[in-house]
């Protein structure tokens, strides 16, 4: 291979993977490269089942981008991986050709070209979601190509001009609301908190449970060992108590064949209580004879139930005792039953546990427990250079001293200063008004506190000083909770800057 030209990169995805696969484009042609993708290099009215064959055996080097999604999709890559397997056959033994991302963490499907002696499982992958992955792809490119100096105009006509560069920056942003999509470049993990769940998940009865305020990632986290539970071939139910009907809500029974209907439902199989529900045994018997009869028995592969926003049965204790209860009761026969080992359970939640359990009855206390932290400086700067952003000392702590580390608020922050909505100053100015980028987050908060006199008094007490103070411990625990707070020994203070100056204007506290 000629090390002095600049290579065409050809790129294999699903349609499905667009976002991600649009922001891999983009930095390739920031490091100088020359990718090929379609929706970008096809021009209007030429012929794609021609020019798509054409690009490919044009090209140096073969990316194919796989995911959960994609690989599903009968005929992806299969096409444009057996011709990239006609180019690589005439190359050079040892040379780099084909380079498979995996998006997320998806299983590498079986793809084999036996005329080429090759298989595309026995090529070393990237695990592209992980961080620092586009400079490992880097490196296995200049191994084959050189180093591109992305700052000669000679080698680089992509970057002709800045704000080219910045409007390729930003369709590649990623809007900050609600889960972090698998296989996103905008989802960072908290070592060693994911590996511990990933093996976790494949104990025989597992149990893990995951606690944090709202927006700190938890669904994130949960899809993430959802996904890694499925590339080890097991089912799994995802299960959101936000949405369960009032109606459903009247007794524990109604509830329970509630839950046993959609778990049915996620798995894709008939609800048949009415085969397993004896009033006389009781409406837990019932539901226990249901999993264990009907959905884990028969079953030859684990079983995983994704259960979030599980503390929205807390406010109902008759129901919440008995299923809480039932949980446990699950996760002790895991520990001796082949049947039940079958069951892993993933619960999520963000309000502390009032209700008077019995220790022996409390899924809370076994199992494997995560409290989600808030992000550290390193990881706020390794988001910022996600976002294409490099800020200075100054712009970075000034972040963090806003924001603390809260997920969701850094996040929020570095999109809209990314998407050049507004400047550092700016956002260090107005965050904390009404006129800023979180007034809907802050409201909700406002309306929360508004609702508990209790809760109100107390945090009026923590935004009025500089240093931590300390509060009835109930009142503490709950702010805790709800993410406004954060201890320091046995005393409390705001969880950041941004609450602490809200709140002291909104609450009238001088």
């Amino acid at each position: 291979m000629n090390k002095e030209k600049i290579p065409q990169i050809f790129i294999a995805h699903a349609s499905e993977d667009k976002p991600l696969v649009r922001e891999l484009y983009g930095k390739l042609l920031e490091a100088g490269y020359n990718p090929w993708l379609d929706e970008e290099d096809l021009l209007p009215g030429q012929n794609w089942r021609e020019e798509i064959p054409k690009a490919l055996k044009n090209s140096d080097l073969f990316i194919a981008c796989l995911s959960s999604t994609s690989i599903s999709k009968r005929g992806y890559i299969q096409r444009e991986f057996k011709m990239a397997m006609e180019v690589w056959a005439e190359l050079p033994p040892g040379e780099i050709y084909i380079i498979h991302l995996k998006l997320d963490d998806c299983k590498i499907p079986e793809l084999k070209q036996s005329e080429y002696g090759l298989n595309l499982k026995n090529l070393q992958w990237l695990d592209y979601w992980k961080p620092n992955s586009f400079d490992k792809l880097v490196k296995a490119i200049q191994r084959q190509f050189g180093s591109q100096e992305t700052n000669d105009t000679e080698n680089n006509n992509a970057t002709d001009s800045p704000s080219e560069t910045d409007n390729q920056k930003s369709t590649n942003l990623e809007r900050p609301e609600g889960q972090v999509p698998l296989g996103s470049p905008f989802y960072l993990e908290r070592p060693p908190i994911e590996s511990d769940c990933y093996q976790t998940i494949l104990q025989p009865g597992a149990l893990i449970r995951v606690k944090a305020p709202r927006q700190m990632g938890k669904s994130s986290l949960m899809a993430r060992i959802l996904s890694h539970a499925k590339q080890a071939d097991y089912q799994t139910a995802y299960l959101d108590f936000q949405l369960i009907d009032d109606d459903c809500l009247k007794n524990l029974d109604q509830f329970l064949l509630w839950f046993c209907a959609n778990i049915s439902d996620e798995l894709e199989l008939p609800a048949e209580m009415e085969k397993y529900w004896k009033g006389i045994l009781g409406s837990k018997k019932n539901c226990t004879n249901y999993f264990q009869k009907y959905l884990l028995s028969k079953r030859e592969v684990p079983l995983v139930l994704g259960l979030d926003e599980v503390d929205q049965v807390f406010r109902y204790p008759e129901i919440a005792t008995g299923f809480l209860g039932l949980l446990r009761a699950w996760h002790e026969k895991g520990k001796n039953d082949p049947v039940w080992q079958k069951l892993r359970l993933v619960i999520v939640h963000s309000q502390e546990v009032y209700i008077p359990l019995d220790i022996n009855q409390s899924p809370f206390n076994v199992g494997f427990g995560v409290e989600l932290p808030e992000f550290t400086p390193s990881q706020v700067e390794d988001l910022a250079k996600r976002h294409g952003l490099h800020c200075s000392v100054e712009e970075k702590e000034g972040l963090i001293y806003m924001c603390g580390g809260h997920p969701y608020l850094i996040r929020v922050a570095l999109y809209e200063i990314a998407r050049e909505r507004m400047s550092w100053q700016e956002f260090l100015s107005i965050a904390p008004t009404e006129e800023g980028i979180y007034q809907d987050h802050l409201r909700r908060h406002l309306l929360n506190l508004e609702q508990d006199e209790s809760l109100l008094i107390a945090y009026k007490q923590v935004v009025a000083t500089e240093h931590p103070v300390q509060i009835g411990s109930s009142d503490g625990f709950k702010l805790k909770s709800m993410g406004l707070v954060k201890f320091q020994g046995n005393k409390v203070m705001p969880l950041c800057e941004l609450y602490r100056r809200y709140f002291r204007n909104r609450l009238g506290v001088s």
